[in-house]
Parts: structure tokens; C-alpha cells; sequence
């Protein structure tokens, strides 16, 4: 069997699966890990951190070990932002400063974090989506490689755990399965490395809501009025099947095309998403 052969067969994984398409996409679906929180104040949205990043700087933009931890030892903090409900954005291709969160920032390189606990109100399949990333952006949720739950650290090797990183423009999707009342560590690392910026993402709930404005469902806990915390493991076993295929695009390129097909049990009955 030749490697191609062996790239077409169907990838059967339980608990975890990861798909790399063109090495632009990694997308996983997973199980997703949590904890309940005791905390004596509550901060509604995510924490924003910009970092000045290198103008039109590749190197770093595609080592996996940078935007995974890396940057926040490498990159200088230029400002910050609490209380971020509605974090996506476009601007079009231009040298000037823009307001964004109430603040006056650079966009046009910049590298900016984004941590807060997600809640989830249902259980079920949750489905995160990109819609669109200029130039590329990284999202954890339910894992403490985004960053530990009770700690509120990020580990140095976080990556291979990152639900879905985006390197290129277009539209793609990891599934992470979450249960009501528990709260999730979430972290987005967006790059825009010159030109343009945009980032464009939402979660879609179990019941099929549409999440872009997080006032409802993200929250941050100063670390200091945490008062007890405890980790709360996925009780679910999710199979996600991968199956690759190849468009010709010319007579020199071929694309690869990957899709997931994730199944789940709820109360002994299989659901199947693509």
C-alpha cells in the first residue's frame, strides 16, 4: 500500500480525532474538560491581551510551538482589554490605528489572546466555527492546554490540543462536546502578520443557537477570588471518522479535501454532524 492509499483510508478514533488538511487547517473534535468554579467576583466576556508582533513575520506565524504558548515569553504586551463580549471584527487594508474593544490599537500586525470560561447551558455537541481569518487564528475550548482551568496557566505544549487552527482564509469547523453547568477554559491566539485584518467565529449550541455575542456565555475569575475549584472530566465517548479525499486543481496541483464525521451517544441513542 502506497502512502496515498493509505491517506484515502477512513480514520476511525475514539475520544479524540485530529485531521490536518493542506497543513493550513487543524481541526478536532473532542471531548471536552471542565471545572466548577466558587469565585467571590465575576468579570462578564473575555480578557483581550495584544501583543506587538514583527510586521509580515512567517517564521513564527508557522511554528506550531509559537502561537501555542511561545509568543507570551517572545512578544511584548502592548495593552489589554477586559469585558469583551463581541470579539469579531473586520477592517480593511490601511497603515492606521483603529478603536477597537475602546481602545485605540495597531491592527495591522498584531498578535492577540483572548481567555475566559465558557458556560455551557446544554449538553450536547457543540460546534465551533471559523468564518473567515486574516491571517490566522487558534481556539481551544474544554482542553487546559488553552489554559488550566483551576490555575489559569497555559503549558508550554498546548498545541497538538488546540481544537481548531486556522492558517488561511474560507470556513471550517471542530466539534467539542460539553455538559450544562460546567464552565470551560477557552483561549483564541489571532495573528494578523500585515494588511488587512478580520476575525470571524461563533459556537453553535446543541439546540442550534448561534453564539457571536458572549455576554451570556463567557466569564473571567481573577485568580485571587477563586474561592474553590474542582475538574469535571467528559463522561461522553465521541467517534470521529475522517475521510480525505482529492480534488485535481491542475495538471501540477492536487487539493486535499478532509471531512468529519462525529457521533455521539445521548441517553443510548447515536447523532451523527458533519
Amino acid at each position: 500500500m502506497n502512502w496515498l492509499q493509505s491517506l484515502m483510508n477512513p480514520v476511525l478514533l475514539t475520544l479524540i480525532s485530529g485531521t490536518l488538511g493542506a497543513r493550513n487547517v487543524w481541526s478536532q473534535s473532542s471531548n471536552g474538560n471542565g471545572c466548577s468554579i466558587v469565585a467571590e467576583a465575576t468579570q462578564t466576556g473575555f480578557a483581550a491581551t495584544f501583543y506587538d508582533y514583527p510586521q509580515a513575520e512567517l517564521i513564527r506565524f508557522n511554528s506550531d510551538n509559537y502561537v501555542g504558548n511561545r509568543y507570551t515569553t517572545d512578544l511584548s504586551v502592548v495593552t489589554s482589554a477586559l469585558g469583551v463580549t463581541e470579539p469579531n471584527f473586520s477592517f480593511a487594508t490601511n497603515f492606521d490605528s483603529h478603536t477597537l474593544y475602546g481602545l485605540d490599537v495597531n491592527l495591522y500586525n498584531v498578535l492577540i489572546q483572548y481567555t475566559g470560561y465558557f458556560y455551557a447551558k446544554e449538553t450536547g455537541l457543540y460546534r465551533v466555527s471559523v468564518n473567515e481569518m486574516n491571517d490566522g487564528a487558534f481556539l481551544w475550548l474544554g482542553s487546559n492546554a488553552g489554559f488550566d482551568c483551576c490555575k489559569q496557566t497555559i503549558p508550554e505544549q498546548s498545541y497538538d490540543d488546540v481544537l481548531l487552527g486556522v492558517r488561511n482564509d474560507g470556513s471550517h469547523f471542530s466539534y467539542v462536546f460539553l455538559q450544562e453547568g460546567v464552565f470551560y477554559p477557552m483561549r483564541v491566539v489571532y495573528i494578523n502578520i500585515y494588511f488587512g485584518a478580520v476575525m470571524q467565529f461563533q459556537i453553535m449550541t446543541p439546540s442550534g443557537n448561534i453564539i457571536s455575542n458572549f455576554e451570556d456565555s463567557v466569564f473571567n475569575f481573577e485568580k485571587d477570588d477563586i474561592r474553590a475549584c474542582a475538574t469535571i472530566d467528559a463522561s461522553n465517548t465521541l467517534e470521529v471518522s475522517t475521510v480525505y479525499s482529492f480534488l485535481p486543481t491542475d495538471a501540477a496541483t492536487t487539493e486535499i479535501i478532509y471531512t468529519d464525521s462525529v457521533t455521539y451517544a445521548n441517553n443510548g441513542v447515536a447523532s451523527t454532524y458533519m
